[in-house]
């Protein structure tokens, strides 16, 4: 999603591509099959034990709210191995973002489409803006003035257009010099 990488996506309307992708027909929600109690009861001591056993935990493990925000608080990463509707779900993902604003990264694309789900993110972790779906969100000034003020690295992330504004790089700057290394070189 960087700017200057090949696969980098076009600038679009924020509004209607969010549009496109939230009308976009769901998938058909794989149905988990239907564990046992002590087989349940398994896995959420594995769970509890260590977060990573996600990874390969049964899709009805994965799609338990409780048990994947109890494996959150272990470590934040632990929503990459959450079930669909848990990455689709915002107030599930917002509450994921209170441990680190990095966890967008894992939320299903039309929760990395949502404002308010951005702007949480980069409160959080500044630089989360890269997991942001929309370029729109890097040349919004405002969500990228919260990302620096949370990380004056998130400028790196910034549109061409706002590493030349002056006053968000001067921004950007108070809180490091470093972050000269990101302004536009025409300023």
């Amino acid at each position: 999603f960087c700017p200057d990488h090949p696969h980098a996506l076009p600038a679009v309307d924020l509004h209607q591509a969010h549009a496109m992708v939230v009308s976009r027909p769901a998938p058909a929600p794989s149905k988990p099959h239907k564990l046992s109690p002590a087989e349940a009861n398994s896995w959420r001591q594995s769970v509890n034990r260590d977060w990573r056993a996600l990874a390969n935990a049964p899709l009805a493990v994965r799609m338990d709210a409780r048990l994947v925000a109890e494996a959150q608080k272990q470590d934040w990463r632990a929503l990459q191995y959450a079930g669909e509707n848990l990455r689709g779900d915002k107030a599930f993902v917002l509450q994921a973002l209170q441990s680190s604003g990095y966890a967008l990264q894992f939320a299903t694309e039309a929760i990395r489409c949502d404002q308010e789900v951005v702007l949480e993110a980069v409160r959080q972790d500044g630089c989360a803006i890269r997991y942001a779906f929309y370029e729109a969100f890097r040349e919004d000034r405002n969500i990228v003035q919260e990302a620096i003020a949370s990380d004056w690295r998130a400028l790196e992330y910034a549109s061409s257009a706002l590493k030349r504004d002056k006053e968000l790089v001067l921004f950007a700057i108070e809180r490091s010099w470093e972050a000269i290394q990101y302004m536009d070189e025409e300023l």
